[in-house]
């Protein structure tokens, strides 16, 4: 599967996160391929995939597990427009872990 995939592939993906025993390591891969695919079929001005609020479910179920996800997909080192689509959906489900946000509260400390 690739991250061009359509949204009932992904649903596939989730299904599988909300219902099967997956290890650790199983359960991150299946994570990070859904949140790429789910990048990967936001179109500007368009609704986002039918999967998205499944999706932050899972997410918000266990942040800590996928941090390094966030990480990825929130980057500071990525400029605004060199950003995952995904980015900025991200950060309106999860203000908290928005890195600019940090960077800022530091700066004003």
């Amino acid at each position: 599967m690739n991250a061009r995939e359509s949204n009932e592939d992904i649903e596939i993906l989730v299904d599988a996160l909300e219902g099967t025993e997956l290890s650790e390591d199983e359960a991150y891969a299946t994570m990070f391929i859904v949140v790429s695919s789910i990048d990967s079929l936001i179109e500007p001005g368009e609704p986002l995939p039918k999967v998205w609020d499944r999706t932050v479910a899972l997410l918000r179920g266990n942040i800590k597990a996928y941090e390094p996800i966030f990480e990825q997909f929130l980057s500071l080192e990525n400029k605004p427009e060199n950003r995952y689509y995904i980015s900025k959906h991200l950060l309106v489900e999860f203000p908290e872990l928005d890195p600019g946000a940090k960077s800022a509260a530091d700066q004003g400390s």
